[in-house]
């Protein structure tokens, strides 16, 4: 017994004998990494004002024959604040309490109705807060505004400009010499208001012609056919919300003097150009909008 004794004595002072000469008031730094993973609380910060989104959405298609894939869509979001500063990883109860200021009671203003015996009480307005006014802009297509090297010539100038008498003579003849008036430009004047609508559109389908080589089809004469459909195949304006939408598309308004495809098949009837394009585009794009089918 005294032998084991001795034995865990001799193994205690061979395990803590080379901490027990060491001066306790050093401590010795660690590592960079064991020092990072010893931080015991980590936090992100996000910009100010962000929130995490949670969206929730339910579809089903109306019972509906033509037109033809429309759905109904229920959606609804849920946002919860992430934190942005420091303060928002702490709880409230931690932070110092803040007291917000009482605002000011105003007095109430009865307000006569004129003519009557009716009256309101109204609430006063608070008197607005003084702003500071933007600063002024300088022109810079004026040099002589701003520059700063003409102001002793103005000055100048103006100095004795209201002791100077106005010559009678000059204004007795201003009739006379005044300019002659210029003409007016009426390059602008003949232009539709539906000018721009029927040459941006136009130049919108040009865009979608050039997909002709990728799909295989000539994509100008299945618009060209799709607007002369919308003439025949659409339900007159306001029996359907999406077929309005549609003709408002496919219907180009015709400009006097201006003379391309689209101007074309928009003066032409509508059997008549159905029956010509009908070979060159064997695909309704009107049809399979409406109803999700390919003929």
């Amino acid at each position: 017994m005294l032998r084991a004794t001795i034995f865990i004595v001799l193994m205690l002072l061979a395990a803590f004998w080379p901490s027990l000469g060491e001066n306790q008031g050093l401590s010795q730094l660690k590592g960079a990494a064991a020092r990072a993973f010893s931080r015991r609380r980590r936090a992100v910060l996000f910009p100010p004002g962000s929130f995490v989104k949670f969206t929730c959405s339910f579809a089903t298609g109306l019972l509906a024959t033509y037109p033809k894939g429309i759905s109904f869509v229920l959606e609804e979001a849920v946002y919860f604040p992430v934190p942005g500063v420091v303060d928002d990883i702490y709880p409230k109860r931690f932070l110092p309490k803040t007291t917000t200021k009482n605002p000011e009671k105003l007095p109430d203003t009865i307000v006569y109705i004129p003519g009557t015996d009716w009256r309101f009480k109204a609430q006063t307005l608070p008197k607005p807060k003084w702003r500071q006014p933007p600063p002024k802009t300088h022109r810079i297509d004026d040099d002589s505004y701003g520059n700063p090297y003409k102001w002793h010539q103005w000055n100048k100038e103006q100095k004795w400009n209201k002791w100077i008498e106005l010559d009678q003579t000059k204004a007795k003849w201003s009739n006379w010499t005044t300019a002659s008036p210029k003409w007016k430009n009426y390059s602008k004047a003949w232009q539709s208001h539906h000018y721009y609508g029927h040459r941006d559109r136009r130049a919108l389908f040009d865009r979608f012609t050039k997909l002709s080589s990728l799909f295989g089809i000539d994509v100008k004469s299945c618009i060209l056919r799709t607007i002369c459909d919308s003439k025949r195949l659409l339900l007159p304006p306001g029996y359907s919300m999406l077929q309005d939408m549609l003709r408002v598309v496919f219907t180009l308004p015709r400009l006097d003097g201006l003379e391309d495809d689209y101007t074309r098949i928009m003066d032409r009837a509508a059997d008549d150009c159905a029956s010509e394009l009908k070979s060159k585009c064997n695909m309704n794009l009107l049809i399979w909008l409406l109803s999700g089918r390919v003929e």
